[in-house]
């Protein structure tokens, strides 16, 4: 019968070797893999756009404080054009609603070529109105622009 052979010092000490060996193999293979594929960022300066984001928090928040809350209506005017027309609802008796410049844009994602900005302007106390010369129809992305007193405020419809 054959014995097998009892473990020496010296096979521990290339046990232990082959498993870092090991252990560095892997750390090298994962860590190529890491730098090679993608983070998932869209933007590259992405702490930037966070920074911009919570100021727009902040702004919201601000405005909110004011007692206003901003309601875009869209018509169709019968010359073939389309009107805007932002208002406010107040929820405090002290808020006011004037004294804002306004700009509105408007963003079509199946045809770049049909987006526009507008201003609009203060044609009674509160309400803020535009005339766009062509009909819209689609499907469109609103954001309008308000800024009073250093306060910017900007909402999507």
């Amino acid at each position: 019968m054959i014995e097998a052979a009892k473990p020496t010092g010296n096979m521990w000490i290339l046990a232990v070797i082959a498993l870092l060996g090991t252990t560095v193999v892997v750390n090298i293979f994962m860590a190529t893999l890491a730098s090679r594929s993608h983070v998932g960022y869209i933007e590259n300066r992405t702490w930037e756009h966070d920074q911009l984001f919570q100021q727009q928090i902040d702004a919201t928040v601000r405005f909110r404080e004011l007692g206003l809350v901003p309601k875009l209506e869209i018509s169709h005017v019968e010359a073939g054009g389309s009107e805007f027309q932002l208002s406010f609802d107040s929820t405090k008796e002290s808020a006011h609603s004037g004294g804002f410049e306004i700009e509105l844009s408007g963003k079509r994602g199946d045809d770049a070529k049909q987006d526009f900005i507008l201003p609009l302007l203060e044609t009674s106390s509160g309400i803020y109105r535009a005339t766009l010369p062509r009909s819209i129809s689609g499907l469109w992305m609103y954001e309008v622009i308000l800024n009073r007193d250093g306060l910017t405020y900007r909402f999507s419809k």
